[in-house]
């Protein structure tokens, strides 16, 4: 991945994957005329919570949305979400009227998120409590 530089302290942890993901993604992007700042926008959450328990997030997401679809002359937006990224753009978008993601959304596109579940975490865990065999 050209251009991604972490520090020591940068370079281990889950966190690293997610950032490995997102500076691929962005500098693809770039490089195929997208602009940071205009059509490629960031809508970090704090994971730790439930989507539930984070209106104002949704809030601010939504006015994202718009401001982004406004910069960029009326074009539907396209959401990229990561991991559980993609859970919370799934509970934001159920949330939307029809009319709101007709006007300014193009799609969702979702890489790695658990939509069924951890399920590999899940099998070792009832393996190793000798629940069943897989």
């Amino acid at each position: 991945m050209n251009g991604l530089k972490l520090s020591k302290s940068e370079a281990t942890g889950p966190q690293v994957v997610v950032k490995q993901f997102v500076c691929f993604v962005c500098t693809a992007l770039v490089a195929n005329g997208y602009e940071r700042g205009v059509s490629v926008r960031g809508a970090p959450y704090d994971f730790r919570f439930a989507p539930h328990s984070q209106p104002f997030y949704f809030v601010q997401l939504r006015e994202l949305v718009e401001e982004t679809w406004a910069l960029n002359d009326n074009r539907k937006v396209v959401l990229l979400a990561h991991s559980m990224g993609g859970l919370y753009a799934a509970y934001f978008l159920s949330r939307q009227p029809a009319a709101w993601k007709d006007r300014y959304v193009e799609a969702l596109i979702t890489a790695n998120t658990p939509w069924a579940g951890q399920s590999r975490f899940t099998r070792r865990l009832m393996c190793v409590n000798k629940v069943t065999k897989f």
